[in-house]
């Protein structure tokens, strides 16, 4: 969580070669490693809450940025956030936010034949956080 909490979200665009450009395949990657059970599953409620704060605060980044991160990187920023939710705070959720939560868990590898609305409500529900 360290790591990701001080990974940085560019603002420019990056020349390739360049640590900014290796910044920005890596930090989506790292959400990946992130969203894994293996490390949800031992995170207390305190440690969720932190990295649910990261997440917002990284994906409003991304969003401030949008000339930089594109929908497959932020796609991982929600994927992240959604598994948090789900494993550490669906309780908290409509019925209705629990079930786009699980549809966008469910569907996240074919996601980029999904319906653009269930991102949509994905962004709103991190949002609110």
């Amino acid at each position: 969580m360290n790591l990701y909490k001080d990974f940085p979200v560019i603002t420019q665009v990056p020349q390739i070669p360049s640590n900014d450009a290796d910044t920005l395949y890596k930090l989506p990657f790292l959400e990946l490693l992130l969203a894994n059970d293996a490390f949800i599953d031992q995170l207390d409620e305190q440690q969720c809450i932190e990295l649910m704060k990261m997440v917002v605060e990284k994906y409003e980044k991304k969003i401030e940025n949008s000339h930089v991160y594109n929908i497959a990187n932020i796609k991982k920023t929600f994927l992240l956030g959604a598994v948090v939710i789900s494993k550490h705070g669906i309780d908290s959720k409509t019925p209705e936010q629990q079930d786009f939560i699980h549809r966008f868990i469910d569907t996240y590898e074919q996601f980029h034949n999904a319906d653009l609305s269930l991102l949509s409500e994905i962004s709103k529900i991190i949002s609110e956080l």
